[in-house]
């Protein structure tokens, strides 16, 4: 095994989110590699089991038995916020969401930001997005981009033709507005006979497991999402491996990968709706004219790939290693 060994923290709990994912990934990358990576959780005997994973865990107490804080890295969550000058040693933020990243201080200045503190050594982050953010605000730290990886065995790819009549979302908090006030305007027009959308059935994608969520998007139709505080945004990735049509906003991390077709302005509930309203116009009899509009979205994300991913995990933990290497 290659030294040092590298602490991935983890929180405890099994709700899918997309950022626990990318932590348990970035383990097994390092491992397949030389490194001896590691999941920790403060409970003992857990692991996430939302999606299929044979990950190296331990728990916290077995951190502290093995960590040497001269040699080895503490790998924490933005979100931890004030809460990463309790790690010792040599520390790496993993910011996978800037806002929560930043909303977590609220609205005083912190006792104490992780970003200054000399012993975090860099940032990774998983969209540009967050990358020229988190370079303006903080220049002299080491912002590295790592990409998220989706699978495409997992999410498999499903003709427009033989979708279901089936609208799929994510009601994220922070867009749940926005969500509900497209649904209820497209239901009412519904009711007074200006859509098909009776017709459809709306799978609000919340607490399922990775295979369930894979399930649904093989069979919708539309996927929408409506947040753009986001690091990255998983699900709208999926969905268009999965062959859906994705009606997103032009914010944000979304906007990357979002075929401009399919990006709203922010507040423009009418004109993301006269869309969903076209597409369900069209099927089934003339949905081929949306084709090459699933087949452009998923190749857009076959960006996102499994091996995309690994490659620049390996390259960033090569330039946070190398660096230190060079420093002694």
């Amino acid at each position: 095994m290659r030294d040092p060994k590298i602490f991935y923290f983890c929180y405890d709990h099994d709700r899918a989110t997309g950022g626990q994912k990318h932590t348990y990934q970035h383990v097994d990358i390092l491992n397949k590699h030389g490194y001896e990576a590691f999941i920790f959780h403060r409970k003992k005997d857990f692991r996430l089991d939302w999606f299929e994973n044979q990950t190296k865990v331990i728990d916290v107490e077995r951190v502290k038995e093995i960590y040497n804080s001269d040699h080895d890295y503490i790998v924490l969550p933005e979100d931890l916020g004030t809460r990463i000058s309790n790690y010792p040693g040599k520390k790496i933020v993993f910011n996978k969401n800037l806002y929560c990243g930043f909303q977590v201080f609220g609205d005083q200045r912190p006792s104490y930001d992780p970003y200054q503190d000399k012993n975090v050594l860099a940032a990774l982050t998983v969209s540009e997005h967050n990358t020229s953010h988190l370079k303006f605000a903080y220049p002299h730290l080491d912002v590295i981009r790592v990409y998220a990886g989706i699978d495409d065995r997992v999410f498999r790819y499903n003709e427009l033709k033989h979708k279901e009549r089936r609208i799929s979302c994510i009601a994220k908090s922070a867009a749940r507005g926005s969500l509900l006030t497209l649904y209820h305007t497209l239901q009412a027009r519904a009711e007074a006979g200006l859509n098909k959308l009776k017709d459809y059935e709306w799978t609000f994608v919340e607490g399922q497991s990775e295979k369930q969520v894979a399930e649904v998007l093989f069979k919708s139709l539309i996927f929408v999402f409506t947040s753009f505080e986001e690091g990255l945004g998983r699900m709208p990735l999926e969905a268009m491996l999965s062959g859906c049509l994705v009606a997103g906003l032009n914010s944000g991390p979304p906007k990357e990968y979002l075929l401009p077709r399919c990006r709203f302005e922010v507040g423009n509930i009418i004109e993301m709706a006269r869309f969903i309203e076209e597409i369900t116009e069209s099927f089934p009899g003339k949905i081929d004219h949306w084709q090459q509009l699933s087949e452009n979205g998923r190749e857009n994300a076959l960006t996102y790939s499994l091996e995309h991913q690994e490659r620049s995990v390996i390259e960033a933990w090569e330039r946070i290693v190398s660096r230190k290497a060079a420093a002694a």
